[in-house]
Order: C-alpha cells, then sequence, then structure tokens
C-alpha cells in the first residue's frame, strides 16, 4: 500500500496530510543534519528547521548551512587543531566557518617561532632561542663548576701539610683531575657549536674518565 504524499496549498500549509521528504537542520546552527521523512498533518506546515528544496552536494572540508537565502557551503574546521599566531597555543575548533585571522592550522616547530603576517608562516627568532640556550649553558657550567670548586678546596686541604702530615698522592691526582676540570668547564664557550652544541668535559672519577 503506497503511503500518501503531503498535497501543498497555496497558502503554504497541507492541504491534505502525507509524507513529505525534507531536509532537517541543526536548530542552532542551521547545518544540514538528514534527508528524512517528515508527516505533515492537514492545515500545518513543515516542522521547524525542515526544508524542501534539497541542497547541492559539499566539497571536504566544507558544510551545508541553511541561511536566509537559501543552502550554502561554509567552511568545516572542526575537530582540527589551530594554533594562535601570537600565543603559539593550540585550540580545538568547535565551530563552523572561516578560520579566525588570529589561527592558523600550520603548528609551530619550536618554542622560538613567531608569525610572520608577510610570509603567512612561522619563522624562528635566533636571538630569543640564542638567548635562553645560552642562559641554561651559563647556569648549567655554573653549577658544575661550584660542584669542581667544592671538591678543589677539599683535595686542598686534604694536601695542606699543616692539615696532614702524610699528604695521599691519589689526592694529588685527584685534585689536578679537578682543576683541569674546572678550567675545560670556563672554555665551553669558545666550542664552535656554542650554546646550541655543547661538548661538557668529563667529569673526574666518571666511568669514561677511568
Amino acid at each position: 500500500m503506497n503511503e500518501p504524499l503531503v498535497v501543498w496549498g497555496e497558502d503554504g500549509f497541507a492541504s491534505s496530510s502525507g509524507w513529505a521528504t525534507v531536509y532537517a537542520t541543526h536548530p542552532a546552527t542551521g547545518e544540514l543534519l538528514s534527508q528524512q521523512q517528515a508527516w505533515v498533518s492537514v492545515g500545518t506546515g513543515l516542522p521547524a528547521g525542515a526544508y524542501l528544496d534539497e541542497p547541492d552536494q559539499t566539497a571536504p572540508g566544507k558544510a551545508i548551512v541553511r541561511s536566509q537565502t537559501g543552502w550554502e557551503s561554509v567552511d568545516d574546521y572542526r575537530g582540527q587543531t589551530a594554533y594562535d599566531q601570537h600565543t603559539r597555543q593550540s585550540v580545538v575548533i568547535k565551530e563552523l566557518g572561516e578560520l579566525p585571522r588570529a589561527l592558523t592550522l600550520t603548528p609551530p616547530s619550536s618554542p622560538f617561532d613567531v608569525w610572520d603576517a608577510d610570509l603567512l608562516r612561522w619563522v624562528k627568532d635566533q636571538e630569543q632561542e640564542d638567548a635562553v640556550q645560552t642562559q641554561q649553558a651559563q647556569q648549567q657550567r655554573q653549577a658544575l663548576m661550584s660542584e669542581a670548586s667544592q671538591e678543589i678546596a677539599v683535595l686542598t686541604d686534604a694536601l695542606d701539610p699543616d692539615v696532614i702530615s702524610e699528604p695521599s698522592a691519589d689526592d694529588q691526582v685527584k685534585l689536578i683531575a679537578w682543576k683541569a676540570y674546572r678550567v675545560a668547564l670556563s672554555k665551553v664557550d669558545q666550542q664552535a657549536g656554542y650554546p646550541h652544541t655543547i661538548t661538557w668535559p668529563p667529569r673526574p672519577g666518571d666511568p669514561a674518565t677511568e
């Protein structure tokens, strides 16, 4: 048995009850949700958010939305991660429409990248990177030199004839090694790759130095 189809009157309401093929949209965004069959009772119109005219097929990365003028194809970046061009912070896109101008889908490649509005891409702030890595290298060197100075002070006391009647020859070897280590630490900033690549001198007593 064939199901009856709705018959529309000139006033836009059903002149007889029946089924209609409609295109349902999201009540808030107007996005096309589905094609479905709706029962329209005589004297009534289409359900809210439902339309009779069929939208065109949309391309990948697009969504179909109902506007006041009809169906429109709009950008759909939902679920994608974008990056703030000023803060480099990531955000997941949750709304339909064009990508905000302050965002880009291209991730920065380092913590020192800045957005170049003319080139429309990330570029590295080399001065900032150099400054941060130099500070980190200086802090590490200072920590290592403090350790070396402490070891040297203890060994110097151990070799002081006024303190130790018979200084140890082994302590003398250790003292020289720690002094040489401290000198090597003081010269790491003279390496060609400093501060990006640093070959730290081996610590006296480590297996690699035995």
